[in-house]
């Protein structure tokens, strides 16, 4: 009886069957819409796909339906419609191939019209040798059309790496004129008579060169290569020693020295040095046998022209020193400091008077503040800008925040023909001096009663003396030196006009604020006890002396 061959059917897209579930010769239909085709399994045991031809622009069996199978069979036919040219295509068993067009005859053959080769392409002869080396012919992209012709002759084509092959013989004399040598062409010194190696370079016209870098610069010296003058772009010329650059001026006319790229937020330095390390430092030395030292000008005129001579004004700034640090956003910072010459007083003709500020940057501000200054005369103003109204006696220092507004305090030292006084003030009024003559020194409280109110006398002397606790103790950092003394936040209860400051106190950042304390406020709670025990001694030998005489 005859065996019944049946056939296998599936109608899952991109689904094709597995040769291991087949029997050779047995046949297999997928039919699917997308993807219809005719399967058999040949003698070694490959899948054949019979037909018919797929049609798209994605190849056939790209992505296979889970459980077919992958790839394609030999014989395989696609016509490729991507690109908008339809393209008849044929699996190898390596590849797609195809050709477009009519065949090429590889022993030989005649076209008749124009060959058009697609983007880099490019015409590859193996020559007679059938090896490792070919000659390729290739054409950087154009811009414009151009052609190429041969010459109506026989010969050689020479090529931009040929050497030696252009002769004289080649050349006949009157051929080449001024018309024929582009404006661009050159020809190199020591080709022309005399050469320029031993010729100075003389031209009523500009001598120009081509950008450069640090590595290679235009102006280069003998033997040194990597060390001259060059352009590193528009509008810029730089200096460079072992390939490296050292110093630019930029199309803005700063001087750049260690860096190439101005500070945006310098105010227009024109003159910026910048390095790593110890390399962004500047020195200005003398060297003369004799007392003259190096000179830093900062000038200034009212003159909006160089080199005028207007003349400044009271006020004026002269120059300033900034001090600053990058801030996180922008390349120079921050300004934490300044130091700043002004014109202080009235100019004139050999007549500069000036002065000197201090300023500082208080933490969370944005600029400096003025906190000292030298005056014209000699003075020194700490806190404030003028001398201070308390300072009758032309003072040497004033020191405190702004008198002007009436808050805040000031000291002054002031020298009479006897002694030197350091006066301190606040808000204008004396509060305190220290004198000193040529024996002595002493440290006063200001005390005098025009200077007091709600004055009451003092009259629990011994109940509060009798709180105060007196101890014995060393510092910490002396374990060998005791002391007598009190604990300042006992006494603050007591006497708090004593002690500063407050007990455990910290500050911002956790480190400890301690209490001080002025023991000769105590003097007055002492001498009252005194008084009160005193008093009571006298009333007691009062009342003795009456029962004796009873």
């Amino acid at each position: 009886m005859a065996g019944v061959l049946q056939h296998l059917r599936s109608s899952t897209l991109n689904k094709r069957p597995n040769p291991a579930s087949m029997v050779d010769g047995q046949v297999a239909i997928n039919y699917a819409s997308g993807s219809p085709g005719m399967f058999f399994k040949d003698s070694n045991g490959s899948l054949v796909k019979v037909g018919p031809v797929h049609v798209g622009s994605d190849a056939p069996n790209v992505s296979p339906a889970s459980g077919g199978t992958a790839g394609n069979s030999l014989g395989e036919q696609w016509l490729d419609t991507s690109g908008g040219t339809y393209v008849f295509k044929i699996w190898d068993g390596g590849a797609w191939r195809s050709e477009a067009g009519e065949f090429v005859n590889t022993t030989g053959d005649t076209m008749t019209g124009s060959l058009t080769m697609g983007p880099s392409a490019s015409v590859i002869f193996e020559g007679s040798t059938d090896d490792g080396f070919e000659t390729t012919l290739t054409v950087i992209d154009p811009t414009a059309d151009h052609t190429i012709r041969l010459p109506n002759v026989s010969g050689t084509i020479i090529t931009s790496g040929d050497t030696g092959t252009v002769t004289s013989t080649m050349i006949a004399n009157n051929t080449i004129v001024d018309a024929d040598i582009n404006s661009a062409a050159a020809i190199a010194g020591t080709k022309i008579s005399p050469n320029f190696g031993g010729q100075n370079i003389v031209t009523s016209g500009t001598f120009i060169h081509a950008l450069a870098s640090s590595g290679a610069p235009s102006i280069t010296f003998t033997g040194d290569t990597d060390t001259g003058v060059y352009s590193p772009g528009a509008d810029q010329v730089a200096i460079s020693t072992g390939g490296t650059e050292r110093a630019r001026i930029d199309s803005s006319g700063k001087l750049l020295v260690g860096t190439s790229t101005a500070e945006t937020a310098s105010l227009g330095a024109r003159f910026q040095v910048q390095g790593t390390g110890s390399t962004a430092s500047a020195l200005i030395k003398r060297n003369d046998n004799g007392p003259l030292a190096s000179y830093l000008y900062l000038g200034k005129s009212r003159g909006a022209t160089v080199n005028s001579t207007t003349i400044v004004q009271n006020g004026d700034k002269l120059g300033e020193i900034r001090f600053a640090g990058a801030d996180g956003s922008t390349e120079i910072g921050s300004i934490a400091a300044s130091i700043t010459a002004a014109v202080d007083g009235i100019p004139g003709d050999n007549d500069m008077p000036g002065r000197l500020v201090f300023s500082t940057t208080a933490d969370g501000a944005s600029s400096p503040t003025e906190q000292m200054r030298i005056t014209n005369d000699g003075r020194v103003l700490i806190g404030h800008t003028s001398t201070a109204s308390s300072a009758t006696s032309s003072p040497l220092l004033t020191a405190g925040s702004s008198l002007i507004t009436g808050a805040g305090w000031e000291s002054y030292v002031t020298n009479t023909a006897t002694r030197y006084h350091a006066v301190f003030s606040i808000n204008g009024t004396a509060v305190g001096s220290i004198t000193t003559a040529s024996t002595s020194t002493a440290y006063n409280t200001s005390s005098d009663y025009r200077l007091k109110e709600n004055i009451l006398p003092v009259t629990d002397g011994i109940t509060r003396l009798q709180q105060l606790k007196p101890c014995r103790f060393n510092f910490i950092d002396s374990p060998n030196a005791t002391v007598d003394g009190f604990l300042a936040h006992e006494v603050q209860t007591i006497v708090p006009e004593a002690i500063t400051g407050e007990k455990d106190a910290v500050d911002d950042e956790g480190n400890p604020q301690y209490q001080g304390i002025d023991q000769s406020k105590l003097v007055p709670l002492l001498t009252s006890a005194l008084q009160e025990a005193i008093g009571r001694i006298e009333t007691l030998e009062a009342e003795v002396a009456a029962l004796k005489a009873s």
